[in-house]
């Protein structure tokens, strides 16, 4: 009995160290171009809204809100949701 849970185990952290290797890999593919991470993140999950529907100040609370309650914390890592934000508030209206 104990044997077949230390299998279960081993499957467990096999499928976690895989998981984390994917994670790795798709988060060292990030394009060093801001709107090219724009477009490559955040179309792994909608269609790109048009930019200037929206104002600088509204930002942050936008990608924040895609991060936490729309999973794209999934795709996108802290330091990259910061690139995303810096360049949103780069090309969108005051």
């Amino acid at each position: 009995m104990v044997e077949g849970k230390w299998r279960v185990v081993a499957a467990l952290a096999a499928a976690l160290a895989v998981a984390g290797a994917v994670s790795l890999w798709w988060l060292g593919r990030a394009p060093k171009d801001p709107e090219k991470l724009f477009r490559k993140r955040c179309t792994s999950c909608h269609v790109l809204p048009n930019l200037s529907a929206f104002r600088r100040g509204d930002i942050r609370a936008i990608v924040t809100t895609m991060l936490v309650k729309n999973g794209a914390n999934a795709v996108i890592s802290p330091a990259e949701a910061e690139r995303i934000i810096a360049y949103l508030e780069e090309v969108t209206p005051p």
